[in-house]
């Protein structure tokens, strides 16, 4: 019942608030796959674990350049199914990073668009990867 609420409201935040995420797929990178994530992309310039206390899913969140052909590219992992709730629950994470980078940023504004959910199998478990192209827009002036 919890987890039911938690998903809906989740959604419902992500839908009303829209900071930057969206779900549309970037078509350019059709090719980048959770497996070639782990052989190719191993130099992170950033890493950041979420525990499960405050969110459905404990995830950890990277970011990479130059990764598979993304200029700027963030990465949200957990290891429970692909399931709607949790898929919107790294949509959040993600959400809430980029908040967190907007604010220390004046004159742009990051965006994350939705590449692709997949998976790769580690240590007997799979673990799901949401990418996301990173962006930054020019933020207009306010007079």
């Amino acid at each position: 019942m919890i987890r039911c609420f938690l998903a809906s409201f989740l959604t419902f935040l992500i839908i009303n608030l829209g900071c930057g995420v969206t779900s549309s797929v970037v078509t350019p990178y059709i090719n980048v796959t959770a497996a070639q994530l782990v052989e190719e992309c191993t130099n992170p310039v950033e890493v950041h674990n979420v525990p499960r206390t405050r969110f459905p899913i404990a995830a950890q969140v990277s970011r990479h350049h130059e990764c598979q052909g993304v200029e700027d590219m963030l990465v949200v992992m957990w290891n429970l199914p692909p399931t709607k709730a949790n898929i919107v629950a790294a949509e959040l994470i993600a959400l809430m990073y980029v908040e967190y980078q907007n604010k220390e940023m004046a004159e742009t504004e990051m965006v994350a668009t939705f590449i692709k959910v997949d998976n790769f199998e580690y240590e007997d478990n799979t673990v799901q990867a949401a990418f996301y192209e990173l962006t930054e827009n020019l933020r207009e002036m306010k007079e």
